[in-house]
């Protein structure tokens, strides 16, 4: 009989943290500190992700109004001249 036990994430089930401890004291709190600071990154990440998809937003609509300024204007140079 094979058994096989498998788990996604960076942290493992409680059970297995005893069984990390006996192989290295303090791996479980190097797994925990990994898991802290792998979350603030992907914090950080997404924040400034979100930070460049408003500015990329932002800066399409201000040229979207230029250009519709500088239509406006030929159009209106335009009918001026005739």
């Amino acid at each position: 009989m094979v058994s096989q036990t498998m788990f996604s994430g960076p942290l493992p089930p409680p059970a297995l943290y005893a069984h990390y401890e006996d192989v290295l004291p303090g791996a479980a709190e190097r797994i925990l500190a990994l898991t802290e600071r792998e979350q603030a990154h992907r914090h950080r990440f997404e924040t400034d992700a979100l930070h460049a998809e408003v500015r990329y937003s932002n800066l399409g609509m201000w040229l979207g109004a230029g250009v519709l300024t500088f239509v406006l204007i030929a159009a209106c140079f335009c009918a001026y001249i005739g």
